[in-house]
């Protein structure tokens, strides 16, 4: 795989933290990758186009030499059918290449937006702590996070039904977390959101965004967990 990544343009910026420059020079690593791609003729082909398997794998560098974006869609278009599971990591991929391309536009866009309000805190110093109340149990809690949707969803996997609310969450998956130790459960995520943060993603140039966990309407349960009221838009 290191040899792949070497022999892959879209791979250049990156170089640097694979680089195989000296296991080129000091071990017999790349006479193992010549050879292990003769091992290949000689056994079954992979793939929908019947391929050595480390052609097959070079595939996609061959077809989009310098567009890590065009290789992820080669492989989603023609081995979507043989990655299972998987598929849904090379999406996220996209999402996440999309993310850090959005950043640099916004980054190199021309400075002509009106600045943001920046919150000031002057005179906030001698503002009294109140934790009082949480003596007796914060010290101790041993605290275990989840992103509460995600949680859900891996919860429906594992009992095979539908969980998506709060109080489908089986017992015995919190007795679990006490027998492992855990005494308290922060849920992110849980929050009424902000539908804001959603149409500015999407102004953004990200048309699938959610709105951030981090971004709040209002500090109640989102109606769509569960809480016993209707969700607030």
């Amino acid at each position: 795989m290191l040899w792949l990544a070497n022999m892959n343009p879209a791979f250049s910026p990156f170089l640097k933290l694979f680089d195989d420059t000296a296991l080129k020079g000091e071990t017999i690593y790349l006479k193992m990758a010549i050879s292990l791609q003769r091992f290949f003729d000689a056994q079954p082909f992979f793939g929908p186009d019947h391929q050595n398997l480390v052609d097959m794998v070079r595939s996609p560098a061959i077809a989009v030499p310098h567009s890590l974006t065009g290789q992820l869609e080669y492989i989603r278009e023609r081995w979507g059918g043989l990655l299972g599971a998987y598929l849904n990591r090379l999406l996220s991929s996209f999402d996440l290449i999309r993310e850090e391309q959005v950043a640099e536009e916004r980054r190199m866009a021309p400075k002509g937006r009106a600045p943001a309000q920046v919150y000031e805190f002057a005179g906030m110093g001698a503002e009294p702590e109140r934790f009082s109340r949480d003596l007796e149990w914060m010290p101790k809690v041993v605290l275990m996070a989840k992103n509460v949707y995600v949680w859900l969803h891996y919860l429906s996997k594992k009992y095979r039904r539908s969980i998506y609310r709060l109080d489908q969450v089986p017992d015995e998956e919190l007795d679990l977390l006490a027998h492992w130790g855990f005494t308290g459960l922060w849920l992110i995520g849980l929050w009424e959101r902000s539908l804001a943060s959603k149409r500015i993603k999407e102004l953004l140039g990200n048309p699938d965004a959610v709105a951030s966990a981090y971004s709040l309407f209002d500090y109640e349960i989102a109606g769509d967990l569960g809480a016993k009221r209707p969700s607030r838009i």
